[in-house]
């Protein structure tokens, strides 16, 4: 029987497969543009050849031409950066398998339409994702802007002139852009101009409005039949209201109205008056007060939002104080700022998820306009619309 010797140092042992090495490749930038809508998923070195053909392929295909380059590999990289890599290890997967690690700025997105190359000192906005839609219209305002507008049919004309006084994201001088009127919005938060810019653009490029961020009361123009300002007056002191309106009887035309929507009643002072930078809430009496105290005549005075407000405030003060509490720390100047429409950012208070616009809209609150209507004289009103006229 012939005895076989196992080799020198490897007696009873089984040789082990020595593992491959481990090749990392770095993934070059892939400029996704050329395929919006699409989810561009990056492997490795051939989808990268695949995308960079598929590239080059749509941009001739539309007659484009070569696809648009960025300030470098950078521009679009930090678009898509996410977390840092874990020290560059090797992921291990299975059986002892190693795969490369996947940087993270090379994971998947979708792109927009809108994701063009615009690229310009202030950096590329080549990748610039689209924001998720959302809708700004609570319960009380939607009341408050049918109220408006079924006033504005009654009396106002086209072509008439208008100033509205912290006009924020621009929804009221939209609904009197729509009635045929002229004018022009203020509104001393720059976020809150630039979302009034967008959301008028059309009234802007007819030369129908203008939107200004500086403050009313500097105001130095042409005479208007219309100042309104919604929200706003009590964000004033005392004597800022009689400057308001001295400034506003002199601006006024014969015959002009400044329209005022407040919130109403003291004994409902809450968190969010605190937050907001309110000076105070306003009763009835007030604006007939206001009136006799600068020879104006109010011609009309309405409590809105009955019973809806009301049955709402706990609610609305516990997502207040639950998101805003913050802001007791602050000056009243920039709670003021803060306040304003478009800056204020409260979800279910202020902003809502896009689809709730078929459950807040001018057709599902009808019941509550009704009822608003019939209560117009209630003291428990949380809102005040008042109407003053220069004789």
């Amino acid at each position: 029987m012939q005895v076989t010797t196992p080799p020198i140092g490897t007696a009873g042992v089984r040789h082990r497969r020595r593992r491959p090495a481990v090749i990392h490749t770095r993934i070059e930038h892939v400029d996704l543009r050329p395929a919006p809508g699409r989810v561009a998923t990056l492997l490795g070195a051939s989808a990268l050849a695949r995308a960079r053909s598929s590239s080059r392929s749509a941009y001739q295909d539309r007659g484009i031409g070569a696809a648009p380059s960025c300030h470098g590999q950078a521009g679009h990289a930090r678009r898509l950066r996410g977390p840092p890599p874990r020290s560059g290890r090797a992921v291990t997967r299975g059986r002892g398998r190693q795969l490369p690690p996947v940087e993270p700025d090379v994971r998947s997105r979708t792109i927009s339409r809108r994701s063009l190359c615009h690229c310009s000192p202030q950096g590329c906005k080549n990748l610039r994702m689209s924001e998720p839609k959302t809708y700004d219209q609570a319960p009380g305002n939607v009341l408050q802007n049918m109220y408006l507008k079924s006033r504005l049919k009654k009396w106002a004309m086209r072509g008439m002139r208008f100033i509205e006084m912290g006009a924020g994201n621009g929804n009221i001088s939209n609904i009197l852009l729509e009635a045929g009127l002229n004018g022009i919005g203020f509104d001393l938060s720059e976020k809150a101009c630039a979302n009034n810019s967008r959301r008028n653009e059309f009234y802007l490029s007819q030369q129908q409005y203008a939107v200004r961020n500086s403050n009313f009361l500097e105001y130095d123009g042409d005479s208007v039949d219309i100042i309104i300002s919604s929200h706003v007056i009590e964000h004033l002191p005392e004597e800022d209201v009689d400057l308001f309106f001295k400034k506003s009887s002199s601006v006024l035309k014969a015959g002009g109205r400044i329209i005022s929507i407040v919130p109403a009643g003291m004994k409902y002072w809450g968190i969010e008056d605190e937050t907001s930078g309110h000076f105070r809430r306003y009763e009835y009496e007030d604006f007939q007060i206001l009136s006799e105290k600068f020879n104006l005549k109010s011609t009309h005075l309405a409590g809105l939002t009955y019973p809806l407000s009301n049955i709402l405030l706990g609610l609305s003060d516990s997502l207040v104080r639950k998101h805003e509490g913050w802001k007791t720390q602050l000056s009243m100047q920039e709670r003021t700022v803060l306040s304003s429409s478009g800056v204020k950012q409260v979800k279910y208070k202020t902003v809502y998820p896009y689809y709730f616009r078929y459950l807040i809209n001018e057709t599902t609150m009808y019941p509550f306009f009704l009822l608003q209507l019939m209560t117009a004289r209630n003291p428990k009103c949380m809102v005040l619309y008042s109407e003053v006229a220069k004789p």
